[in-house]
């Protein structure tokens, strides 16, 4: 697909909605800018609790639990972590991974007496990887943990620190100065805007949950697709079917070394 959208030179487009919330944005613009000078080391924890939790659908046996089905944390969740990383880093690579599926047994449904299936698709991971300047990239995931409160990045460069936190905050600093709170500029905000500024659609979209709040990043998406197939070349952080490869492939680099 990719390489005949490139060939036919159409518009094309992967739903990586989290590229449009205003505080990755910020945060790309930030280390573009060189807030964080030459970056050192970018640690995630993607913590959530997902398979323990019997509000979530990853409670039972679904699709999410059969990795035939396209189940597993790598393949639904870790692919959007790829993604941003590329988007703000440029790309990586994959030097060493493992999984585990820690719960190996769930009900299909919260009925009593329901039928337990074994479980096959990964429901914690560790990737370690590095960027394309050679900095480290470590990242942490599991959706089988308690308190898990979503996603949590550490980026480490030679001038500055920038932190996501579970609760939707960007915070930064340059070296020698206090971490603060920071806040996306207007120019990032998304159609329809944020009256927080980015945080709790952020804290959405870490979490992966659907809430209204996410409905402005997709339209924003939409938007700039639309514009784009239309001929309008303005920037754009919209992902396409090349980046959705490539963050396919970084997915095939961790399950396909432990499958």
């Amino acid at each position: 697909m990719a390489d005949r959208a490139g060939s036919a030179s159409v518009t094309s487009c992967v739903g990586f909605e989290k590229r449009f919330d205003p505080l990755h944005r910020y945060a790309a613009r930030l280390i573009g800018d060189g807030f964080i000078g030459e970056t050192r080391l970018v640690s995630v924890d993607v913590l959530t609790p997902y398979a323990v939790d019997d509000g979530y659908p990853p409670y039972y046996y679904n699709w999410t639990s059969d990795r035939g089905a396209g189940g597993g944390i790598t393949v639904q969740d870790l692919v959007h972590l790829f993604d941003l990383i590329r988007m703000l880093f440029g790309d990586m690579t994959v030097t060493a991974s493992d999984y585990d599926v820690v719960i190996k047994e769930k009900a299909v449904g919260p009925e009593p007496g329901a039928e337990r299936r074994m479980c096959d698709a990964d429901d914690t991971s560790v990737v370690i990887g590095r960027l394309r300047d050679g900095a480290l990239v470590s990242i942490a995931s599991s959706w089988s943990v308690h308190h898990g409160e979503g996603h949590r990045w550490e980026i480490r460069g030679s001038e500055g620190s920038l932190r996501f936190e579970p609760d939707g905050r960007l915070f930064g600093g340059k070296a020698g100065e206090p971490l603060r709170e920071l806040t996306a500029p207007g120019d990032l905000a998304p159609i329809g805007g944020l009256p927080d500024g980015g945080r709790e659609s952020l804290r959405r979209s870490l979490i992966t949950t659907a809430h209204p709040t996410m409905i402005p990043l997709w339209a924003t998406m939409a938007h700039d697709f639309m514009r784009l197939a239309n001929g309008n070349n303005a920037a754009t952080v919209l992902a396409s079917f090349d980046d959705g490869l490539r963050a396919q492939e970084l997915v095939e680099a961790v399950v396909g070394r432990n499958g």
